[in-house]
């Protein structure tokens, strides 16, 4: 199924999703850039019963979103949603098809409060635009990138990177 999303600057984003669920935190994430505001200038925001049930997981856990196991190949849409949405400090994206994360790292240049990120069990073989933003952003505290193909001159890398971060890494 294919959506398309319009964007508050006049653009619109063409994406296909299985999954009404994920489409739908998707959709909630762009919308919504500050999840945790539940007041507007003193009015209330108008929501749909989708968009609350996001909220209320947020709000709950504290900006955790999983979105694992969801069969995502492309995280370009998500790291849009990443960086327009600063109130995620842990993101899951566990078990999906995910191979290039180059716009997830570009993500993480602005989005300064995630402290935690799960890329394991997917099937990213370079790590080398991460390693680069690691080297200047200091939030993320944690990171697992097991069970992925990650090519040995990168593992060398992203370990040193990390461990003069002292970000805790799981490979």
């Amino acid at each position: 199924m294919a959506v398309t999303i319009p964007m508050r600057s006049g653009s619109e984003i063409r994406w296909s999703c299985q999954s009404a669920l994920l489409r739908t935190r998707l959709l909630v994430l762009l919308k919504m850039p500050r999840l945790r505001s539940l007041y507007q200038k003193r009015k209330k925001v108008e929501r749909s019963p989708e968009q609350r049930k996001l909220y209320e997981a947020v709000e709950k856990k504290k900006g955790y979103v999983d979105l694992s196991n969801q069969k995502i190949e492309d995280v370009i849409l998500l790291a849009k949603a990443l960086k327009a949405n600063t109130s995620i400090k842990t993101l899951k994206l566990a078990s999906n098809r995910i191979q290039d994360i180059s716009a997830l790292a570009d993500a993480l240049k602005t989005n300064t409060n995630l402290i935690k990120l799960d890329l394991s069990y997917n099937d990213i073989k370079d790590v080398s635009t991460l390693v680069k933003v690691l080297k200047t952003r200091t939030s993320l505290q944690w990171l697992s990138l097991s069970k992925n193909a990650i090519q040995v001159e990168n593992q060398k890398e992203i370990k040193m990177v990390c461990a003069e971060k002292k970000i805790k890494l799981e490979i």
